[in-house]
């Protein structure tokens, strides 16, 4: 199931709210942004609304489209250390949990 269906129906508490947590802070944008609901149509639209404002709003617009590719560095790096994360919880491969703690330390100080 997607997260917005696993939501209320985790019996383990802390599982509950990591399911939240994720659904908080990434699946519910990422779902806005793929599936063109009005935040979503907002965000991807955004750019463009500065484009035809003219030449005053070159800058917001680069501006814009920078922290764009920054946030989605960040997301994608952030969902590729949870993947690799969860397949060291199965795989358990001793050398990789030092690797992939200092990832998740290194992540949370930007």
């Amino acid at each position: 199931p997607i997260p917005s269906q696993m939501r209320g129906k985790c019996r383990n508490p802390a599982t509950a709210d990591y399911i939240e947590y994720l659904y908080e802070w990434f699946y519910r944008e990422f779902s806005q942004e793929a599936h063109l609901s009005m935040p979503g149509l907002i965000v991807r639209g955004f750019p463009l609304v500065l484009a035809h404002k003219g030449e005053k709003s070159e800058a917001e617009l680069e501006d814009h489209l920078k922290r764009v590719r920054s946030d989605t560095v960040v997301a994608t790096l952030t969902l590729t250390i949870a993947l690799l994360s969860e397949i060291q919880g199965i795989l358990n491969f001793p050398s990789v949990s030092q690797d992939l703690r200092y990832l998740w330390g290194t992540l949370g100080e930007y």
